[in-house]
């Protein structure tokens, strides 16, 4: 029997400090369980490459914006956009994947 194995990631903002970046984990944002998770390929005018971007469906979180960073199953991402989807009733964030 088929078992789905339950995904989570975290979200931090950052934070200057001493004239460097410092990520701090939100509140509650821990341990965020990703409903749904997926790529989709987005072609920018000012780019000859089209962009990866990765989306990731998770339940309503407050304050989460752009330049928030997502660490999902070791790799981190910068939340490029936010949208509420009225059908996950969450949201939907879509992200580019770090250097």
């Amino acid at each position: 029997m088929a078992r789905d194995i339950a995904r989570y990631l975290r979200i931090q903002e950052s934070r200057p400090t001493g004239g460097t970046m410092d990520w701090r984990t939100l509140p509650n944002c821990e341990k965020v369980p990703v409903w749904q998770a997926g790529t989709a390929q987005r072609a920018d005018e000012d780019q000859s490459q089209p962009t990866t971007l990765h989306i990731f469906h998770i339940p309503h979180i407050p304050n989460l914006a752009r330049g928030h960073r997502v660490l999902y199953l070791g790799q981190s991402f910068q939340v490029a956009e936010v949208s509420s989807t009225s059908q996950l009733l969450g949201l939907e964030l879509r992200c580019k994947a770090e250097i």
